[in-house]
């Protein structure tokens, strides 16, 4: 203890080729002792200070060799690579940080440092570099407070991207492995989202119906455990539903299902803008029923939806076109005449 005390004076007082002297004297009388594993640090800080990193590299490949699985020699070489971070000297801090992971991969910060790894390579726009570390994660540490959020930063990076099929088997595993909460019924929402871009859509309408039902129930709600939590859960149903409405109005198999398909996007759609009036989505619900309306030949039904679309939302996009939207799509399947009543009708309006 008195040697390596010896050095560590010298050490605080800058004197780093002084204290790397006693270091390496005082580690060579005793090499096993925990206080020389735990100098390690301050040696390999002593290099950094000189730049020698021919010998903080011997060094620290040393540490990580020979003392692997020891909770000091891990810390020493965290402490070593936060030099280089503090430096901005990314590609030193990496080879420091890799040195860790191998040494020490069972150590308690093994997956806060892979998800600070991928972070800073999404950081730098590089999507790619940063899933390397991230599966690491989701392949070696199941159990760490950053597997989740790994799956998340992957499956969102491969949505964001554009590669569905990849962010959709990033958000099944994801889905299958957290338990309840706001972050879950996101990743749920996404994961339908994924089947959507895909053109997917009875398998879209299964995971948002899933998630519907996740979301319905006010009381004991596992996804809405506080205030904040129920604002988030009614805001994700109604946009659910809503989604859920569209996939039914698209699925076109098998064909002797589709009426009622039809049927159960009229219904949805009308609970969007019944239930949540205030909501964005309310007169894209009252379009969506319109034309699906008109595509079931319910002509007169549809007139009088895109009628109370344009009294009961007048500010919205929808409400201002309802009646373009009604010829538009009137003639979009054929049914010129009630085209023809629109136009009509539009033409009125403008003249008063």
């Amino acid at each position: 203890a008195t040697q390596f005390r010896l050095a560590d004076n010298l050490y605080r007082q800058r004197d780093f080729p002084g204290a790397i002297a006693e270091y390496l004297k005082a580690m060579n009388s005793y090499p096993e002792t925990t206080t020389a594993i735990r100098s390690m640090g301050s040696l390999m800080a002593a290099y950094a200070e000189l730049n020698d990193l021919l010998m903080l590299k011997m060094v620290a490949e040393y540490t990580s060799e020979r003392f692997a699985g020891k909770p000091e020699a891990a810390n020493a070489l965290l402490a070593t690579a936060s030099i280089y971070v503090n430096k901005k000297d990314d590609a030193q801090a990496l080879a420091l940080y890799e040195l860790y992971l191998r040494g020490f991969p069972r150590h308690e910060k093994a997956g806060t440092i892979l998800f600070y790894l991928g972070s800073q390579r999404k950081k730098a726009g590089d999507q790619d570099g940063a899933n390397l570390f991230f599966q690491r994660i989701a392949d070696n540490y199941p159990q760490d407070q950053y597997y989740p959020k790994a799956l998340t930063q992957m499956a969102w990076g491969y949505h964001q991207a554009g590669d569905f099929d990849k962010a959709l088997a990033g958000f099944q595993k994801l889905v299958g492995d957290v338990p309840a909460s706001p972050d879950r019924a996101l990743a749920q929402f996404t994961l339908a989202d994924c089947f959507v871009k895909l053109g997917r859509w009875a398998e879209a309408a299964g995971e948002f119906n899933k998630l519907v039902k996740w979301l319905e129930p006010e009381k004991d709600n596992p996804y809405a455990t506080t205030p904040e939590d129920n604002t988030k859960r009614l805001d994700l149903l109604v946009k659910s539903k809503f989604q859920l409405a569209n996939c039914f109005g698209r699925i076109t198999e098998p064909a002797e299902r589709v009426p009622a398909m039809r049927q159960a996007a009229i219904t949805l759609y009308t609970e969007v803008f019944t239930a949540f009036p205030q909501s964005e989505l309310a007169p894209k619900a009252m379009m969506g029923k319109g034309q699906i309306q008109l595509g079931l030949s319910q002509f007169d039904e549809a007139a009088k939806t895109f009628d109370e679309l344009s009294a009961k939302f007048p500010t919205s996009d929808e409400g201002k076109n309802a009646l373009y939207s009604l010829a538009r799509s009137a003639m979009e399947i054929g049914q010129f005449e009630q085209a023809k009543n629109a136009f009509e009708k539009m033409m009125g309006n403008a003249a008063n």
